[in-house]
């Protein structure tokens, strides 16, 4: 039972580690080929505004919940793909 939590904790981390990396190229890649279109004529805007903010405990939330869903998967396989003789 340990064993399947500690792996589950560790697939957790890395898909999250995979998914928040991609987010962080993807936006980094669009703001370096980003050209603002200045043929309007308008007048550029003071404001800045990057993104947006999301409470932290979210990020604890997704963690523990797909680590559950980790786990469901690692024992429905091992269920599944086992000899019970």
């Amino acid at each position: 039972m340990k064993k399947l939590i500690l792996q589950s904790m560790m697939v957790s981390a890395i898909l999250h580690f995979v998914y928040f990396g991609t987010m962080l190229v993807i936006g980094f890649v669009q703001t370096w080929n980003y050209t603002p279109d200045l043929s309007n004529g308008t007048p550029l805007s003071n404001e800045v505004a990057f993104g947006f903010t999301v409470s932290p405990i979210l990020f604890v939330l997704s963690f523990v919940v797909v680590s559950v869903l980790v786990g469901g998967l690692f024992v429905t396989y091992r269920k599944i793909f086992t000899d019970h003789v």
